[in-house]
């Protein structure tokens, strides 16, 4: 589309250069196109019978006069206008449109920036217009169909139910948009290559946002806060864009929308968060640093942070009931802290380790936390299934209080030298599978008791030297 619209300038510049003509000049051409009949007469397109559907491909007859057409009238009897109908017409200020029109198919009147004069029959009961855009009673509902010529910040009226399929597409000068409460769907490419928008604003009546409406690729907006009223999200909204680091939106599981973003700031703000298959839904938000989990949050679940390898912050709100401790966030080798509310009733974390509520269990211990030295709390008993696996910390202080160590609770060390235990009596410990061999860290035991932990397996497996206190 934008080589189409880069030709249609140049060719029109060169037009003018070589030949003086310009908008408007009295050209004359004319045809017969399926039932339809064309006229184009000093600037005025004019339309009888039957319209059919174009294409990029296949343009309309008139595309070539597409400099010298400044106005479109259709006659009495023109029901419906053809997708791409008058694409490209850059010179385009006015259309007039009579009763019997009853649709507008997509893209109709895409990259005419100057039109800006929708004159519509007083009897049309479908279609009305409004300081330049053009709306359509769609399935029942107040659509905006197309706004080519906006520009600046825009408010869609109070009335409006729908935003159709392509409605602001190509419009280079729009800067900001507010969406009203009363739309209750975005259209696909809604907002295509609306290569100047800073700021969106959504209402949250908005319940689907359809495939590519919000075309990060081409979107200069930075902060983007999706309502929890939407329900489904089309693909590609946010993939591919370089401008887009906040984003706040509900949970969706929808398999494969997301694709890469930039996002380094993920809000999300209701829903029980999972993953898919073996990883994230939101994998390829390859650049994400933190997310924020709010009130609306209430479960935290296989996978749902999976894969995210950048991600360095994770905070709980009050009402997460459920965190899925050994793969929601697995493979977040960044992961330096998870906050968790201290209002929450199932959950603590202290220094940004997770435990239970009651620190009596050591649920999580972020796989980048770049302490050196870590003492376990006094009062856990519980080290669950991969507790510690791959922290970075040198050395590692057990309390007495421990009991019980899980599967894989020490795997893939790659810095430990040293480990002191508390415990007289070594507490029983699952293999631990992944335990690196290239890994030779001391164990201290209390004075004493160097030939119980020497003989007790799987003890005397992964630590060869043990020396007392």
């Amino acid at each position: 589309m934008k080589i189409k619209l880069i030709f249609n300038l140049l060719a029109t510049a060169l037009c003018l250069a070589l030949t003086g003509c310009k908008p408007g000049d009295d050209a004359v051409a004319g045809g017969q196109d399926g039932t339809s009949l064309w006229r184009l007469k000093e600037g005025v397109l004019t339309i009888e019978g039957g319209m059919q559907n174009y294409t990029f491909d296949a343009p309309a007859p008139w595309q070539p006069y597409y400099q010298s057409i400044t106005q479109v009238v259709l006659a009495e009897g023109v029901h419906y206008i053809g997708t791409h109908a008058f694409d490209g017409l850059l010179y385009l200020e006015k259309v007039s449109i009579p009763a019997s029109v009853q649709s507008v198919g997509n893209c109709a009147f895409l990259s005419c920036h100057l039109l800006s004069d929708f004159e519509i029959a007083a009897d049309n009961p479908v279609l009305t217009a409004k300081n330049g855009a053009l709306f359509a009673v769609v399935d029942g509902k107040n659509t905006l169909v197309s706004y080519p010529a906006v520009s600046g910040s825009y408010a869609i009226p109070a009335d409006v139910e729908a935003i159709g399929d392509w409605a602001f597409a190509c419009c280079a000068g729009l800067t900001a948009i507010t969406i009203p409460g009363s739309v209750e769907s975005i259209g696909a490419s809604a907002f295509w290559t609306c290569e100047s928008l800073e700021t969106i604003t959504i209402g949250r009546g908005v319940k689907t946002i359809g495939e590519n409406a919000f075309d990060a690729r081409s979107l200069h907006i930075t902060t983007l806060t999706i309502p929890d009223s939407v329900e489904q999200l089309g693909l590609g909204n946010f993939a591919c864009g370089d401008n887009m680091v906040n984003l706040t939106m509900p949970f969706l599981a929808l398999t494969n929308i997301y694709g890469y973003s930039p996002v380094t700031k993920l809000t999300i703000t209701s829903g029980a968060i999972r993953g898919y298959d073996t990883t994230s839904y939101y994998s390829g938000f390859t650049e994400l640093k933190e997310v924020v989990l709010t009130e609306g949050v209430t479960g935290v679940e296989g996978n749902a942070f999976r894969d995210c390898a950048k991600l360095e912050i994770a905070t709980i709100p009050a009402n997460v009931r459920v965190i899925d401790e050994k793969f929601a966030f697995r493979y977040c080798e960044a992961l330096r802290r998870i906050n968790v509310s201290p209002e929450n009733p199932n959950y603590a974390s202290i220094d940004g380790v997770l435990f239970n509520k009651a620190v009596t269990s050591l649920l999580l211990y972020p796989h980048g936390n770049t302490t050196e030295d870590y003492t376990i709390p006094d009062g856990v008993t519980t080290l669950v299934d991969e507790a510690l696996a791959g922290m970075l910390a040198r050395t590692l202080t057990i309390p007495a209080s421990v009991t019980t160590i899980g599967d894989d609770a020490f795997a893939w060390w790659s810095n430990m030298t040293s480990v002191r235990i508390g415990a007289t009596t070594p507490p029983g410990m699952r293999m631990q599978h992944n335990f690196s061999d290239d890994l030779s860290p001391t164990l201290y035991v209390p004075s004493g008791c160097r030939e119980i932990y020497e003989e007790a397996y799987p003890w005397n497996e992964y630590f060869k030297t043990v020396r007392e206190q």
